[in-house]
């Protein structure tokens, strides 16, 4: 069975916005532990744990923010994995997403 090419559209959009999505959500989660590392090793300094705490939470907020938008696609287009606590998750994404919509 031949594709038909808004199937192939599609998915070349939802691979774009994947990609964008992880890239910068990565990117985010990246930079805030290499600042987090350098204030733990730091010579001169003792570090902020107040700090700390709150950039270790930003990654965490951050990772799950990702995940869940990248289960929310994969879900609204039939791809998603067994995973039960990501759909559940995802899934209460998409029923907040709709309740905002109307």
């Amino acid at each position: 069975m031949k594709a038909k090419s808004t199937d192939v559209e599609d998915l070349q959009c939802a691979i774009y916005d994947m990609h964008e999505m992880t890239q910068d959500g990565l990117a985010e989660i990246s930079a805030i532990a290499k600042l987090a590392l350098c204030a733990l090793e730091s010579p001169t300094n003792q570090p902020d744990l107040d700090t700390l705490a709150r950039a270790f939470s930003a990654i965490w907020m951050r990772a799950e923010h990702l995940e869940g938008c990248i289960a929310t696609e994969a879900i609204s287009r039939g791809c998603a994995s067994e995973g039960i606590d990501a759909l559940r998750r995802a899934e209460a994404r998409i029923a907040s997403q709709n309740r905002s919509a109307k």
